[in-house]
């Protein structure tokens, strides 16, 4: 690998982050010089048939395409120069790269039947966080609108869509709450501190929930005595879009401090997922429900935007169990995630 080419590929993260668009532009224009360089001296309208582009298309791309000297046109055809052939050359990684994933993002989205999915690259834990809070920030700023209250979930990966996104100077008029009660001892992954951090990154309105997850029904009424508490969880009925991270049934019955007798029995009732106190089976079907403080079921099956972010081979049968409640939503996962989705779907019992 040339030097060149291994720092496109070191910065491929970052490039898509600034320029979203550069995926579905660097694809169409590769292919493009491949096909000129593959067939020879070609015309547009042979290009346009060969590739199922229109012609207009073809005539734009080729323009720019020749402005930097990358194919020379006359009156024999198109053919590939020096140059051309050079990028072709180095920048034969970064499109297996890039181009892999869109494929496998089709692949899953066929497989589990939702709306859309984003695959990012795997790594380390720390790593693959960081690229699909990079990913999801990027989804979701490109998901929220002016007028819309927001809902957002805890936990270590939606702490990394909001260390993502982008701050604002101006004012952005949207109100973020959180959309479950805090779970869990660390402070900065609670709802909470990520509804915070987010709205402050967004220059929006903030309405806090600081409300335990878990409470008795005499704490809640306590709590709901509060005209300003009441008013706040009255707003998780009215949520535009929800950004959540998706849970492990396991993880989530150790985190909420369900016993050990009671978790072994929901989780031989065939458990996989977690979401806002609802347990499910691989299929979607619901096996068991807690108390909790956030969002209900309901509320979760017609909240008209929803994004789901989850990673790691571990999370593969959650991510399917709740893609079988909202096939509408759109997806954020990893590469190890999606290979074991396919797997599962295809091959699993």
């Amino acid at each position: 690998m040339t030097s060149g080419t291994k720092g496109a590929n070191m910065n491929l993260e970052f490039l898509i982050e600034f320029v979203p668009e550069l995926h579905d532009l660097f694809i169409k224009r590769y292919e493009l010089l491949k096909y000129i360089s593959i067939n020879g001296r070609v015309g547009r309208r042979t290009i346009a048939q060969g590739m199922d582009i229109s012609e207009r298309v073809v005539r734009d791309e080729i323009e720019k395409l020749k402005a930097q000297d990358f194919i020379a046109v006359s009156s024999f055809g198109i053919e590939i120069l020096e140059k051309g052939s050079k990028f072709i050359s180095e920048l034969s990684s970064v499109y297996r790269e890039m181009n892999s994933l869109r494929s496998l993002s089709i692949e899953v989205e066929k497989c589990l039947g939702v709306k859309s999915v984003f695959i990012v690259e795997s790594g380390t834990h720390a790593e693959t966080v960081k690229n699909l809070g990079a990913q999801a920030a990027i989804v979701f700023e490109d998901h929220i609108s002016k007028g819309e209250l927001i809902g957002v979930t805890g936990g270590e990966t939606i702490y990394s869509v909001s260390e993502s996104i982008v701050s604002r100077d101006e004012k952005f008029d949207v109100t973020v709450i959180p959309a479950r009660g805090s779970v869990g001892s660390q402070a900065r992954f609670q709802a909470n501190t990520i509804a915070s951090r987010i709205a402050n990154k967004l220059n929006a309105k903030l309405q806090l929930l600081p409300i335990p997850e878990t409470v008795s029904k005499q704490a809640m009424e306590i709590f709901l005595s509060d005209s300003e508490m009441r008013e706040a969880y009255e707003m998780l009925k009215s949520l535009d879009v929800l950004l959540f991270g998706i849970g492990r049934a396991d993880v989530m019955l150790a985190r909420r401090g369900i016993n050990e007798e009671k978790s072994s029995k929901v989780l031989n009732c065939g458990a996989v997922s977690e979401a806002f106190g609802n347990y499910f089976n691989l299929k979607g079907d619901r096996v068991y429900s807690q108390e909790s403080v956030g969002i209900s079921l309901d509320k979760f099956l017609s909240i008209p935007k929803i994004i789901g972010v989850a990673g790691g081979v571990e999370k593969a049968q959650a991510i399917i169990s709740i893609s079988t409640l909202r096939p509408d939503m759109v997806l954020v996962i990893d590469e190890s995630a999606a290979h074991e989705i396919i797997k599962e779907v295809n091959y699993g019992s």
